[in-house]
């Protein structure tokens, strides 16, 4: 039987941390996304240290625990007591059931308890409709609600003591904002590089708000270097005509609907 590892990221280990949501070969716009995920993970473990666990079945690269400290976010709310959770992906049936996400979040705590800086652990356990529940499994792991928060947002107390204020993702719904005149007639797309689709969901975005009006401008913006830009309008990743479209591209009859009402068409 192969034998359950996992590592903590080092630079040597950032393409197998990229692999186990997307393996190779891989091209075009996927590729573009790897590449900012690659060079945001290598400027993270520069600054951080490891920011990420990597579990292995054998020698194959097969599950990932993603995680960083709160104020490394500039679009979070910057709490220095806080490491924030992103994700947990283990993807292949044939390493599901055997223990590989648990122990990489036991080592997580083990590692964090160590932290005098770390009081909280938070994540927006957002759904990606495949395998298990993320909400579900860090639940059973002791993760509570957060205060006010959506059922999502879960956050495990270190030492004691309720977390005050939300969970910042970028897979979240944003809030209502002033809208911007310079902001009517374009659209501006925000990505996270912290997830190597981010830049892809963005770009079809694009492709899909331009099959309603070709002629557009369509900006395609990193939140992590527009931090301002992204937070003035309310963290939403989608603005067309200076309005929030809050539907995902993934079902283009909806996400075309919101749009040509953003339009006005």
């Amino acid at each position: 039987m192969d034998m359950i590892r996992v590592q903590n990221l080092s630079e040597s280990l950032v393409e197998d941390l990229v692999s186990v949501c997307t393996p190779a070969p891989r091209s075009g716009i996927v590729e573009v996304g790897v590449e900012i995920k690659r060079r945001w993970a290598s400027r993270m473990l520069g600054e951080y240290g490891s920011i990420a666990k990597v579990g292995y079945l054998g020698d194959r690269p097969v599950a990932q625990l993603l995680y960083y400290p709160e104020a490394a976010d500039p679009t979070g709310y910057g709490r220095r007591d806080v490491l924030v959770v992103h994700c947990i992906y283990n993807p292949y049936p044939e390493a599901q059931g055997r223990g590989i996400a648990r122990r990489m979040v036991e080592e997580l705590l083990r590692e964090a308890k160590a932290w005098r800086w770390c009081r909280f652990i938070v994540t927006h356990a957002f759904e990606t409709g495949e395998h298990y529940s993320q909400r579900l499994f860090f639940e059973k792991m002791g993760f509570r609600r957060v205060p006010g928060g959506s059922p999502e947002d879960l956050y495990l107390p270190l030492r004691g003591g309720v977390l005050e204020g939300g969970v910042a993702s970028a897979w979240r719904e944003g809030a209502v904002h002033e809208v911007f005149e310079d902001d009517r007639g374009r659209v501006i797309a925000f990505y996270t590089p912290v997830c190597q689709y981010g830049y892809a969901i963005a770009h079809r975005a694009a492709q899909l708000v331009r099959e309603v009006d070709p002629h557009i401008p369509v900006e395609l913006v990193n939140s992590w270097e527009m931090p301002g830009e992204y937070l003035a309008r309310g963290r939403n990743w989608l603005v067309v005509n200076g309005v929030p479209v809050r539907a995902a591209p993934f079902n283009a009859r909806e996400f075309i609907d919101e749009v040509r009402r953003a339009l006005r068409l």
